[in-house]
């Protein structure tokens, strides 16, 4: 009996030493782990107080890039064929002369380079015609362009097969979409289509050739960049193929 009960109390010794070695385990793991939380808390304080040096010296940013988007309008329409229609202007104080006149025009098509020389020619926007609004309207001694322009809304029902009637024969009809689609009017052949993107790269061109001293130049370089990122074609869109309209009775053919 007296040894059995030496062998408990030598079990309870060895069972007291076990815990007492665990408690330390414990312990020094525990230290370790808020070694380690230490370390990453004072590296992150460190990245903090980087990123506040990177903001306050302006080397780190986020948001929009041009002044369409920080005014909220990259993808409004009517405010976007606006500055279209002024840097379609000759006149205009971009300093791109008729270069963006001549390149949108000439997708319509419709000759306005001697109207433009002659300064015959004017761009207006939201015209209305018998009961029809549209977007942009070169007039000039060479013919009338009537301009519908898309960013995301789709046309209304009969919206082009009316400025076909309202506006006459002799108009030339242009068709601004994000992605070049055909309009739904049923005499699509009197239609040409223009994605923004391709106005964004006449921009582009007009801008190596203008004056750079224009006091209107920032707004058109700002807006050619608005237009690259807000208007850029949806994604998955395809190209729309070129084709001689002469061949085919139009861009879209007879229908």
């Amino acid at each position: 009996m007296g040894e059995k009960l030496i062998e408990v109390e030598a079990w309870t010794a060895q069972f007291a030493d076990a815990q007492r070695d665990w408690v330390r385990v414990v312990r020094a793991e525990h230290a370790f782990e808020q070694q380690v939380v230490d370390r990453w808390r004072s590296k992150f304080d460190e990245w903090r107080t980087d990123a506040a040096a990177l903001r306050a010296a302006g080397q780190w940013y986020s948001g929009p890039t041009d002044f369409m988007g920080v005014l909220w309008l990259g993808q409004d329409e009517v405010r976007n064929c606006r500055v279209l229609a002024w840097l379609m202007d000759p006149a205009g104080a971009h300093g791109l002369g008729d270069a963006v006149l001549r390149g949108v025009s000439a997708a319509a098509p419709l000759d306005v380079v001697a109207d433009s020389a002659d300064g015959r020619v004017t761009v207006s926007t939201e015209q209305v015609m018998g009961g029809t609004r549209a977007d942009i309207v070169v007039r000039s001694g060479s013919g009338t362009l009537v301009i519908e322009a898309k960013v995301n809304a789709g046309e209304s029902e009969g919206q082009t097969g009316g400025y076909q009637e309202r506006w006459g024969e002799s108009a030339t009809f242009l068709f601004l979409t994000r992605d070049g689609s055909p309009p739904s009017a049923d005499d699509r052949a009197r239609w040409r289509t223009l994605r923004w993107i391709d106005v964004a790269a006449m921009i582009d061109g007009a801008l190596e050739v203008g004056n750079p001293n224009a006091p209107g130049r920032g707004v058109a370089e700002g807006f050619r960049d608005a237009v690259r990122n807000h208007l850029r074609p949806p994604s998955g869109a395809v190209q729309p193929q070129q084709s001689d309209p002469d061949e085919r009775g139009g861009e879209f053919g007879d229908e």
